[in-house]
């Protein structure tokens, strides 16, 4: 999961930059059409909110259970004693 987050992450953030630049070279036209800005907006917003998931996951998924749990008996171990 954590892969997928960090590769997820990477991904749609860099989908902000190319859809602005999309919404940007759309309106210095010259015929502006703004009817493409409002699906552009709603795939911004859309991955961005895929994005939060993917980090969430990301967050609250330990990256080997096995040895978290491990390091985690060793450091009650060590302080309990």
């Amino acid at each position: 999961m954590m892969i997928v987050g960090a590769v997820g992450n990477a991904g749609l953030a860099a989908a902000v930059p190319v859809l602005t630049g999309d919404a940007f070279n759309t309106m210095l036209k010259p015929r502006p059409d703004a009817s493409v800005l409002i699906p552009l907006a709603l795939i911004i917003g859309i991955t961005q909110v895929i994005r939060s998931a993917l980090q969430l996951g990301r967050t609250f998924s330990p990256p080997n259970p096995g040895i978290y749990q491990k390091s985690q008996r060793t450091l009650k171990s060590r302080f309990v004693e």
